[in-house]
């Protein structure tokens, strides 16, 4: 089931996750490019959401 992410960041402009699919799918601010992340966890995704700064979890946690 898909559902909107609720994220304050400089680097993301919208965020959904799949939680069936484990697929995270991300807007860029800056280029407003969209790309589909897979195999993400729910758990990842909550950490994201509550980070003191998503951007920068998203590059080093998930994206890598």
């Amino acid at each position: 089931m898909k559902r909107p992410l609720v994220i304050d960041s400089k680097l993301i402009g919208g965020a959904e996750y799949d939680s069936e699919l484990e697929e995270l799918t991300i807007s860029f601010s800056k280029t407003g490019d969209t790309w589909k992340y897979l195999g993400v966890p729910q758990l990842e995704v909550n950490s994201m959401e509550h980070a003191t700064s998503p951007g920068s979890y998203f590059l080093t946690q998930i994206k890598g």
